[in-house]
């Protein structure tokens, strides 16, 4: 966000707006922009995962949550969640393609990450989609950004603040919103981190979504033990949902072949919607696989 706060030109206001736009989504209050506030959060994480007021939440739970908060208010950013580590992209494509975050709860190891991921981890982050690491060590949650030789760089803002009151979008300054952002990166051994984790990727686009899958294709191809895999199809619950409202069996582009199958894998998967003729095509993994 390289923007002038105090400055006039159509850039800087857009930008400026854009900021407080996104900021106000995590905003302390029952507000209706407040989509991600702990308000929101603490009562799902009571219905999805049992959890009480002052209770850890797991990484999953938290993915999970940020996912029900963005159905809730109609997002126009769709979240994904997955825990084995598959991607299903017809999940994400089907019907319509939309601006997604995809959320990775992974366990990396009992007490300590395995080593055979610390490539995985480091390369992750260099990935243009990489929305970060949430992890951290027992008991402390921490944002990973990035790495320099075998230590992670990492943010940790968790300091109480007053809550900052509402107003006008372009009646905030600067230092109302300073809070919402951390100014001290820390280091921390990629040996001590807690192998609970979640790792993010924002994909704008179709093409930046694509993109991804042909990077974790080469991590994959060098040999890298990778936390995340891609699917053609739908995932098995999304399959058993279609299948359960058509009676019986998702419709194929006519070539008998199983819709959540990558069966062949080089040729693009052609999948069918309940009837409507909307079909999503989806293009093959660069590796072939």
């Amino acid at each position: 966000w390289d923007f002038d706060w105090m400055g006039a030109s159509e850039s800087d206001v857009s930008r400026r707006l854009r900021y407080v736009d996104i900021v106000k989504q995590f905003f302390d209050n029952y507000a209706s922009t407040s989509v991600f506030s702990i308000h929101r959060m603490a009562p799902l994480g009571k219905q999805l995962e049992g959890k009480d007021i002052g209770q850890w939440f797991g990484p999953y739970g938290t993915a999970a949550i940020i996912r029900e908060l963005a159905l809730k208010s109609n997002h126009e950013l769709s979240i994904y969640t997955t825990t084995d580590g598959t991607v299903y992209l017809a999940d994400i494509c089907e019907p319509d393609f939309k601006p997604t975050l995809i959320l990775v709860a992974t366990m990396l190891g009992i007490d300590r990450v395995n080593p055979v991921y610390y490539p995985f981890i480091q390369a992750s982050l260099t990935l243009p989609q990489s929305a970060g690491i949430a992890g951290g060590r027992p008991s402390s949650a921490l944002y990973f950004a990035g790495f320099q030789g075998d230590e992670m760089i990492y943010l940790d803002p968790h300091f109480t603040r007053p809550a900052v009151a509402q107003r006008q979008d372009d009646q905030y300054a600067e230092s109302d919103l300073a809070s919402y952002s951390c100014t001290m990166p820390r280091r921390i051994a990629i040996s001590r981190l807690d192998p609970c984790m979640v790792f993010g990727y924002y994909c704008g686009t179709l093409e930046s979504l694509i993109d991804l899958r042909s990077r974790i294709d080469l991590l994959v191809d060098d040999g890298m033990q990778t936390v995340v895999s891609f699917d053609n199809g739908n995932s098995p619950s999304a399959v058993d949902a279609a299948s359960a409202s058509l009676g019986g069996g998702l419709r194929t582009d006519g070539s008998g072949s199983d819709p959540h199958s990558d069966a062949g894998g080089s040729a693009p998967m052609s999948l069918a919607n309940d009837g409507s003729g909307v079909l999503v095509k989806l293009p093959p993994s660069p590796s072939g696989s």
